[in-house]
């Protein structure tokens, strides 16, 4: 499915999408456990109660994810110019991995 057409299912829009993500780009599957990251899969960085899903955005992009999904870095220790992969930011990833 294309990247612009799932985004298009979430309830409310992304904050900030990388411009280098085209609208044709194409997500096979998705996963919110790096593990289980495949080529061509968007990765969704759910923060949780023992780890936080940003933490494993190097381990998502070495499996093969596309891109990343999650809520804003400013409280980690990512900064958006040295992700691993283009960075999808939304205000509740929770939400937004249920419409997805």
């Amino acid at each position: 499915m294309q990247l612009h057409t799932l985004l298009t299912s979430l309830e409310q829009s992304p904050i900030a999408v990388p411009e280098m993500l085209g609208n044709m780009t194409e997500i096979r599957g998705l996963a919110y456990d790096s593990r289980h990251v495949e080529a061509g899969w968007l990765f969704v960085a759910v923060p949780g109660t023992h780890t936080d899903g940003r933490r494993f955005l190097e381990d998502a992009a070495h499996r093969g994810a596309v891109a990343a999904l999650g809520e804003s870095l400013r409280d980690t220790s990512n900064s958006y110019s040295s992700l691993p992969l283009p960075y999808i930011e939304v205000a509740d990833v929770h939400t937004a991995l249920a419409n997805l």
